[in-house]
């Protein structure tokens, strides 16, 4: 799986790495009994059992102690509890290094996605608010009295996965999958305060309903793997369980489909059964903790939600809005990297439609006008963090929380504002590829006050590699001349090999004109934010006037 979290934009501050000498080994939790009630009856949770006996093994403490005492460990004050913490490990099994990063890598994109303030977002803040009714996933409750883990339920046979294949769009989404996860993170802090003891959340799928439907199996392998593995990777050890109800006798279909990307680790925790699963599931789910009446036949008083009809209203966008220039393609392997100089608070919106999967992700820089691929795959590497630097001008400051997108037929919106002045650098990859390029429309709008919307393109190349219709035969050929090797040089390694694909791929944009040294129409006539003169190299008149 990518090292990419799900698709949003958000901009954080930097987090400051906590010292460890500050961070000595705390209780899991510290929290008062009646807030912890308060908390349990908000969240609709039943009683949790109080259990003040550890329970972490020895090996399980010296995995949370070595982290919370790593160089790199950042502090949070709602998500570095113990049990947090060996999450964290646990997922990764020991490997401290690989957790650690993970963890950080979690914490920025928590920034990113402003995920501490979900939910005060809205429609508004770009969130599929009609998801809720349309592919409802509710918190049922604790298991038991003596259980304090989550039980979960999705009536995923009841959703109309034809609509949803065809109208999804992705952003949107997403949001609203990230803000389900953090309602249960929520109810599992909650019982883990109450009981003292590690808690997860078993999720129910019931399947009843489903139909094999045309582009099924090609939507679970593509968008719906993109998705669950995103949160998986976000919310590493949070379900522990996933029962599956009522499975279709085509069930084998959609497990070949699935089995090639979930872990080792989350294939014995899947458990399948037929519309006879009352039979087999007592001993994993007590008949307390399931609703009440038809169709569950459990004890617990509850309301069901029914899944309503999917109804996604359709973007208002012109087609002349979205024409032939607006058309990139993206070599096997490679990237297509764009950049925009931007003034700060610039209100923008972006338009995307990739019907094959891509990634992508924004960097910022207050003069770095220029980036290359080499640049980029060490950022990827590093999954966008630079722990150990301090920050500097020259730096790629991740700005865009770096996604693998899945290809979706539906043509994709959002907004966002520039926190800053300065270069961002828009990088989308088909780095999977081996052969085949892909095709992908995409457009940036500067949004006026007034209501319009004003194309913006992005800062010509200067160094002749830049790109019209995806890489030409001469491309190709300065391709295989720059990685052959000589009757004195040794053959290139794949690295080498995948490198220099990757620096061929560049802008597609057409130059409407002559354009001043490193400067874009953003900064000239398109948005009417200043007039008309001679620039420095790579200048704009924001980033002059903050300069001065």
């Amino acid at each position: 799986m990518q090292n990419f979290p799900a698709t949003f934009v958000g901009i954080s501050p930097k987090i400051v790495p906590a010292s460890p000498a500050a961070m000595p080994m705390a209780p899991p939790f510290s929290s008062s009994s009646t807030a912890t009630a308060a908390a349990a009856t908000a969240l609709g949770l039943s009683s949790v059992p109080t259990m003040n006996e550890s329970s972490m093994s020895d090996e399980q403490w010296q995995w949370v102690s070595r982290m919370r005492g790593h160089r790199l460990f950042q502090h949070h004050p709602d998500h570095s509890s113990d049990f947090d913490l060996l999450r964290w490990a646990m997922a990764y099994r020991g490997d401290i290094e690989l957790a650690i990063r993970k963890y950080r890598r979690h914490l920025r994109i928590r920034k990113l996605l402003q995920l501490d303030e979900i939910e005060q977002l809205g429609e508004q803040d770009g969130i599929d608010e009609d998801a809720e009714l349309y592919a409802p996933m509710e918190i049922v409750g604790t298991m038991s009295s003596t259980d304090g883990r989550i039980l979960l339920l999705e009536r995923s046979g009841q959703f109309e996965l034809d609509v949803m294949m065809k109208n999804i769009r992705t952003n949107a989404f997403m949001l609203n999958r990230f803000r389900m996860m953090e309602r249960v993170l929520r109810a599992v802090h909650t019982s883990e305060r109450a009981s003292g003891r590690q808690q997860s959340a078993v999720l129910l799928m019931d399947l009843e309903g489903m139909g094999l439907q045309t582009n099924l199996v090609s939507f679970i392998s593509g968008s719906y793997r993109i998705m669950w593995g995103t949160l998986i990777e976000q919310y590493p050890q949070l379900i522990s369980t996933i029962l599956l109800l009522n499975a279709p006798v085509f069930i084998n279909v959609l497990w070949t489909a699935c089995v090639s990307f979930i872990g080792d680790d989350y294939r014995q925790r899947v458990h399948v059964y037929g519309t006879d699963w009352r039979e087999h599931v007592a001993h994993k789910v007590p008949l307390d903790a399931l609703p009440e009446g038809h169709p569950y036949g459990g004890r617990r008083p509850h309301r069901v939600r029914h899944p309503q009809p999917c109804r996604i209203a359709p973007l208002d966008i012109r087609p002349d809005e979205l024409d032939e220039s607006c058309r990139l393609k993206i070599p096997a392997g490679a990237f297509v990297i764009q950049t925009f100089f931007l003034p700060p608070d610039e209100q923008l919106q972006f338009l995307l439609r990739n019907e094959t999967e891509i990634t992508m992700n924004i960097f910022f820089s207050f003069t770095k006008k220029s980036v290359g691929p080499d640049e980029i795959v060490a950022l990827q590497q590093m999954g966008g963090d630079s722990a150990d630097d301090e920050p500097s001008t020259e730096l790629l400051e991740e700005v865009f929380a770096g996604c693998e997108r899945p290809g979706m037929p539906t043509l994709d919106s959002w907004t966002w504002r520039a926190p800053k002045a300065g270069f961002y650098h828009l990088v989308l990859g088909n780095e999977k590829a081996w052969i085949l390029p892909v095709s992908v429309e995409f457009q940036l709008f500067q949004l006026h006050p007034n209501g319009t919307r004003v194309k913006l393109r992005p800062i010509p190349k200067k160094d002749g590699t830049k790109l019209r219709n995806g890489p030409t035969p001469s491309g190709q050929l300065r391709l295989a001349n720059s990685v052959s090797p000589t009757p004195s040089g040794p053959t290139p390694s794949w690295g080498q090999l995948r490198l220099s694909q990757l620096r061929l791929a560049n802008s597609v944009w057409p130059t409407p004109r002559s354009w001043p040294d490193g400067v874009g129409e953003t900064e000239l006539a398109q948005t009417e934010l200043a007039p008309r003169r001679s620039w420095p190299d790579g200048v704009g008149e924001t980033e002059l006037a903050r300069r001065s």
